[in-house]
């Protein structure tokens, strides 16, 4: 169920049951999701990410944390300075015998000690400006099609910013 070729076999409510841990979740992804910029900046319900098989970081993000929180883990999108073309999200789950892990885009970065480790890591690699937001966001508040034109826009959306 998490290898590839899973889109063709189960649909979201199928494969969300079937992950359980932060590593399926990210292996699921990375195998059966691609990768693809956006012409416009769209948060999507995580079912819809997974009709479709392709988004950028945002839909990614979506995706994963969206099954976490439903399997009960501490799951959120990250926003790196999501307000500047540099941004990226992420999805960050508390692990608590590892810390905070980061599924990026199917990968795993981490563990972390603290989201001010995470943006310091994302700084330095160019994903997220210097000075710039550090959001989190359940990703289940993203309900319907989201952009940075609709109401309420991206930005509007109930993002948690914090000090870094």
């Amino acid at each position: 169920m998490i290898g590839p070729m899973a889109r063709e076999w189960f649909t979201y409510e199928a494969l969300k049951a079937c992950l359980d841990t932060p590593r399926e979740v990210a292996r699921s992804a990375a195998n059966n999701l691609v990768y693809e910029a956006e012409t416009e900046n769209e948060y999507l319900p995580a079912h819809l990410i997974w009709e479709r098989g392709a988004d950028d970081c945002d839909g990614f993000a979506i995706f994963q944390c969206t099954i976490l929180e439903a399997k009960g883990w501490d799951a959120k999108m990250i926003g790196l300075s999501i307000e500047s073309a540099e941004g990226h999200n992420v999805c960050g789950v508390e692990v608590p015998w590892e810390g905070l892990l980061v599924l990026d885009n199917g990968w795993i970065e981490g563990p972390f000690e603290s989201l001010e480790e995470v943006a310091r890591f994302y700084v330095e690699k160019g994903w997220m400006v210097e000075g710039g937001s550090l959001r989190t966001l359940r990703a289940s508040a993203v309900q319907t099609r989201t952009t940075d034109y609709t109401e309420p826009s991206v930005l509007d959306l109930p993002w948690t910013v914090h000090a870094y």
